[in-house]
């Protein structure tokens, strides 16, 4: 892949089984110069995950938003995750919980888990620094 990347001046990155090239203008057609390659070396390619991905539109990678040029994570995923935070703010954990019939033991873990990736990719963002906090916060006092 790298090299059929360089022969026509692309950019090829990885990530498990996520390919990604990048360049100035990808023809559609080149998906098909990586499908035979793919396949010929035994695998097949997942066509409901293909893209091509042009102009200024939303561009997300392995479920990181580059559209901006700067690394984020999509919308959606940090507003569902504010909506959580907010509602454990708002009313406390136990209230939150019973509220939405969350049962998980491992329920703040799994939060502190999205905060913290969401500070692996935006690491200066306040929001998510405080939420981290307070997560941590109600972690040690349910200790």
């Amino acid at each position: 892949m790298s090299t059929l990347a360089e022969k026509f001046n692309y950019t090829y990155t990885r990530y498990a089984d996520d390919l990604t090239f990048s360049g100035k203008e990808i023809p559609a057609r080149f998906i098909d110069y990586v499908r035979n390659i793919i396949n010929d070396e035994g695998y097949f390619i997942n066509e409901g995950k293909t893209l091509l991905q042009k102009g200024n539109g939303k561009k997300i990678i392995t479920g990181v938003s580059i559209s901006s040029g700067n690394l984020k994570l999509p919308r959606k995923y940090k507003r569902d995750l504010r909506q959580e935070l907010y509602y454990i703010d708002r009313y406390g954990f136990f209230g939150h919980a019973k509220s939405e019939g969350i049962r998980d033991p491992d329920y703040l873990s799994k939060l502190l888990g999205k905060v913290s990736y969401w500070l692996s990719i935006e690491s200066g963002n306040e929001e998510a620094i405080e939420y981290k906090k307070m997560l941590v916060e109600i972690i040690k006092e349910r200790e």
